[in-house]
C-alpha cells in the first residue's frame, strides 16, 4: 500500500505511514522497490498497537518525493 499510495505522490510531498517493522529487513523484489525510495524508520515501543488487539512491532515510514 506504500508503493501505491507513493505514486500519487505530488513531487516535494511526505508520505507517513506505520508498518510492520519487518519492513526494512525484507529482500523480496517489493521491498527492494521501496527501500529505493529512501525510507526514514522511526521505530515505535514494542507492542504499540497491543491495546487494539494486535502484537505486532511497528515503524513509522516517512518518505518525501523530491
Amino acid at each position: 500500500h506504500i508503493l501505491e499510495a507513493y505514486k500519487h505522490l505530488r513531487d516535494w510531498g511526505r508520505l507517513v505511514s506505520v508498518a510492520s517493522s519487518s519492513i526494512h529487513t525484507r529482500s523480496w523484489k517489493i521491498y527492494d522497490e521501496f527501500k529505493a525510495l529512501n525510507p526514514e524508520f522511526i521505530e515505535l515501543p514494542d507492542w504499540s498497537f497491543k491495546d487494539s488487539g494486535t502484537m505486532v512491532n511497528t515503524v513509522i515510514v516517512v518518505i518525501d518525493k523530491k
